[in-house]
């Protein structure tokens, strides 16, 4: 285990190892936040240009390899892209970034899809980031990830304002380390997508199947409450050259 607690979630290079180890092979991910995720992708991915954004350790770049699709993953951690490429052996797709700013290193509608699991929640600037995602995403590209779920996200942290976006402190006993990450309401969500040039196409609160009654904690925890959201955004340029003329 890593003696770094008090350290950004950004800083996931102390807890790459165990990340990868543990909660990668939970079933929590295995279960329930993969699946979901693949899920609401474009049902045919073979042949598209695949942004994984905040890829950590590769497995959704495998897959979506395996499935035909032409990858990039992009992440801050350094050494969760040594654990990516290892994975991904030969296959040279991997980049290290920082998402608070400009992706000025991808050309103006390079991917078909963009993906992202469980990573914008850590982003602060969502206005520039989903810019630059429209930006780099071809027209009527989709954009696909999940978040922490806003309200239920408020009510663990017991949070003083629903409505105000606050920098979150939690710990990850299986890690054994504190991280941040930031909370917004689902009005700022929504609002910040549609000035982007996103449409909302799914937007999902899932509960868990059968299969994730082998972790019966989890399992009725999901079952009564929405603690993550999923969503599937289109961008559509008549909503985006709109939203440039309202300014």
């Amino acid at each position: 285990m890593n003696n770094n607690k008090n350290y950004r979630v950004t800083d996931y290079d102390f807890i790459a190892d165990d990340y990868s180890e543990t909660i990668e092979k939970q079933p929590l991910q295995t279960l329930f936040l993969r699946p979901q995720l693949m899920s609401i992708l474009p049902k045919n991915i073979e042949g598209l240009r695949v942004l994984d954004l905040g890829c950590g350790s590769g497995w959704y770049c495998n897959q979506l390899i395996k499935l035909g699709a032409d990858v990039v993953g992009l992440d801050l951690s350094e050494k969760m892209l040594h654990i990516a490429q290892n994975r991904l052996g030969n296959y040279n797709c991997l980049i290290r970034a920082n998402l608070e700013y400009p992706l000025s290193f991808f050309h103006d509608c390079q991917f078909d899809v963009i993906l992202s699991s469980c990573v914008i929640h850590y982003v602060k600037n969502w206005q520039l980031l989903f810019s630059e995602l429209s930006r780099i995403l071809a027209n009527n590209g989709f954009l696909v990830f999940s978040i922490h779920h806003p309200h239920i996200e408020s009510e663990i942290h017991d949070l003083d304002n629903y409505y105000d976006m606050v920098l979150v402190n939690d710990y990850w006993p299986t890690v054994d380390a504190k991280v941040t990450y930031y909370h917004r309401s689902l009005e700022q969500l929504i609002r910040l997508l549609g000035k982007a040039g996103f449409t909302i196409e799914q937007f999902s609160e899932p509960k868990p199947g059968k299969s994730l009654k082998i972790s019966p904690e989890i399992y009725e925890v999901l079952a009564k409450k929405p603690m993550f959201l999923f969503v599937s955004a289109k961008k559509n340029i008549n909503l985006l050259c709109s939203s440039l003329k309202d300014g």
